[in-house]
């Protein structure tokens, strides 16, 4: 979660907020000028459904009503706490492939 650049600057000011720095602190490197991270994040929380299908799948409900209401607060905490993660991933991998 820093500068894929430079490796000190942080990408988010407060990542439980997701409130992140246009520009790396340390170096100035813009970290996504285009907006190009917007499609790995879409596919990745594509993926992220995928796997909450598969739980739905492979274990089946013995209570309905408790199994939707564990499945989505299951699946809404792990959008949530991966978000700032995936985000990062995006920033690196525009920069890698851009170089």
């Amino acid at each position: 979660m820093r500068c894929p650049r430079c490796g000190v600057g942080r990408i988010f000011r407060r990542w439980w907020t997701y409130t992140e720095y246009k520009s790396c602190p340390a170096c100035g490197h813009a970290y996504d000028p285009h907006g190009e991270s917007l499609a790995f994040m879409y596919l990745s929380t594509a993926f992220l459904t995928g796997v909450m299908f598969i739980v739905l799948l492979a274990i089946p409900p013995r209570d309905l009503t408790r199994y939707r209401i564990g499945l989505v607060t299951a699946a809404l905490a792990l959008y949530g706490v991966t978000m700032p993660l995936r985000k990062a991933l995006a920033i690196a991998l525009n920069y890698f492939n851009h170089r």
